[in-house]
């Protein structure tokens, strides 16, 4: 946080600073080992009749998520029209997983929804708690699970253990 404010106060070494750490979370994010991890999750979860929605932060990423599990991608540019259209098929069953970038964390209202993979986010706790929230709409017996696939040794892990120290996860 202090970097941000830093940054935006016009801090030359700040706004460095804050390039480098954008640029190593988008390498990590983009570790085709986790897009692996997902695909394995998802073949699992598709195995007991699951519906999924995988999140990410990137485009890049959410492209090729969607290109190797063969599911729709929902982001900012996705017509609006697409978009209906993709959510109706996965209400109705004809998708059972969808691909979204950031555009799925708020208002949008997918009540099928029971299985839900970050592959990346932006760290923040609201931007989880929202993304946990697609997945907890009421449905008589349903039963939700989210996994977060994280890189160890890295910035991720250490933001999923401050999680769980502040009992979100738990």
């Amino acid at each position: 946080e202090e970097l941000l404010r830093d940054s935006a106060a016009g801090d030359e070494t700040a706004k460095k600073a804050l390039s480098i750490l954008n640029s190593m979370k988008k390498l990590v994010a983009h570790s085709e080992a986790k897009i692996e991890a997902a695909k394995r999750i998802v073949e699992e979860e598709l195995a007991k009749g699951s519906k999924i929605i995988v999140f990410t932060q990137y485009l890049t990423q959410a492209e090729i998520a969607a290109r190797k599990l063969g599911a729709p991608l929902l982001s900012g540019s996705t017509p609006r029209e697409r978009r209906r259209l993709i959510l109706e098929g996965f209400k109705k069953g004809y998708y059972k997983v969808i691909v979204m970038t950031t555009v799925g964390d708020e208002g949008i209202d997918i009540p099928d929804a029971d299985v839900g993979i970050i592959l990346s986010g932006s760290g923040s706790r609201r931007q989880f708690i929202q993304r946990l929230g697609r997945l907890l709409r009421p449905k008589p017996g349903k039963e939700a699970k989210l996994y977060e696939i994280i890189a160890k040794n890295t910035f991720e892990e250490r933001h999923y253990r401050r999680l769980i120290n502040a009992d979100i996860l738990l």
